[in-house]
């Protein structure tokens, strides 16, 4: 709510806040997998393919690089 009324007092389109939170989520999401990868490259070669789309097995760390890079 913070940045959409910020984002509207500066005179931004009214969607802006919309296009920006989805970015965030899904750079936050394949962040945090492509930290897990990169950290857990051995765990992650002998699981399933559902390790690619589960929740289990992410990186905080990715997820905040990840998110601010899409939002950026």
């Amino acid at each position: 709510m913070l940045a959409r009324a910020e984002l509207r007092r500066k005179g931004y389109p009214p969607r802006l806040w919309l296009r920006l939170a989805l970015a965030g989520v899904l750079g936050a999401f394949v962040g945090s997998k492509l930290y897990f990868f990169v950290v857990a490259r051995d765990a992650v070669i002998f699981r399933s393919p559902r390790t690619y789309w589960d929740l289990s097995g992410t990186g905080w760390y990715g997820a905040l690089l990840g998110g601010g890079l899409a939002v950026a």
